[in-house]
């Protein structure tokens, strides 16, 4: 999890996010950490430290929001298949946290039109939406609108 915290400093900063996203394999191996199994998604241990693979997902989507903010991000985002309905079951998953992110992300990529295509054809996504705007989570209910 070091290495995706470490981008997702990164990636706050504009030139070495355009640096990253440079990288063919970035936004694949950024999908592939979101949304953990559901097994491990609420667990914490008894100190209140998530799973590595928590931490993980919750680091990647905030490197996803963070690409999202540029159009080379939103557009590699989109070009990723699958990447639409990582993000809607990041959104569905029990962690707070990587679904704010994935809602952000989410709400840049839905500059495109392609992207909102390809969200509306995910089932039940238009559903999981309006669910977080009944969300508790502030951040939750602020990316949802």
């Amino acid at each position: 999890h070091d290495a995706v915290c470490a981008m997702s400093i990164l990636s706050c900063d504009p030139s070495a996010r355009r640096e990253m996203m440079q990288d063919d394999s970035a936004i694949p191996s950024l999908f592939a950490l979101l949304c953990p199994p559901p097994s491990s998604s609420s667990a914490v241990s008894g100190i209140g430290v998530a799973p590595e693979e928590v931490l993980c997902a919750r680091f990647a989507a905030m490197v996803l929001g963070n690409f999202s903010l540029e159009e080379a991000g939103r557009q590699g985002m989109v070009e990723y298949q699958g990447g639409v309905e990582k993000l809607v079951a990041t959104i569905r998953s029990q962690d707070p946290e990587a679904s704010c992110f994935a809602l952000l992300c989410t709400g840049n990529l839905f500059m495109q039109p392609h992207a909102r295509a390809l969200y509306i054809n995910v089932a039940g996504s238009v559903e999981t939406l309006v669910e977080c705007l009944e969300a508790t989570s502030v951040h939750a209910l602020r990316y949802a609108v």
